[in-house]
């Protein structure tokens, strides 16, 4: 597999496919087989309980919902859902409501172990579509 730039568009193609177009690069645009390999995956995790948490603070500091929407410069709309647990504020309030109450709403996520089996996997290409078709109209 190339990854050529054919009639504007980005596409993996075969070697035979790639001469429809220019080729940007000569290596596989995909990863090689793995057999039986362990991923570990591991991202932080908001808190359960991050809404009471978000709640608690706020009224400890005394502030409304309206105060934390504009020190946050989030509308007063997102603090609501966020206390209320409608939404999972995004990384960006998280880490802005953690600097501001100086507390921790993230965890460290226990790392993940999948095995991964060997599988093969072929990629339809191009060319494969162009060669179905013919089959087809013959």
């Amino acid at each position: 597999m190339f990854r050529a730039r054919i009639e504007g568009s980005l596409v993996n193609v075969c070697e035979r496919c790639g001469r429809f177009g220019n080729v940007l690069e000569k290596k596989a645009a995909y990863e090689p087989k793995k057999t039986n390999i362990i991923n570990e995956i591991e991202d932080d995790i908001l808190v359960e309980n991050f809404n009471k948490i978000v709640k608690s603070e706020r009224e400890r500091k005394g502030l409304t919902q309206e105060q934390l929407a504009k020190i946050t410069n989030e509308k007063t709309s997102v603090i609501q859902k966020v206390e209320n647990k409608e939404i999972e504020p995004s990384f960006k309030l998280i880490k802005k409501l953690e600097k501001y109450f100086r507390i921790v709403l993230t965890e460290k996520q226990q790392p993940i172990k999948e095995k991964i089996k060997h599988h093969e996997v072929k990629s339809f290409t191009l060319g494969d579509m162009v060669h179905e078709k013919q089959k087809r109209t013959i």
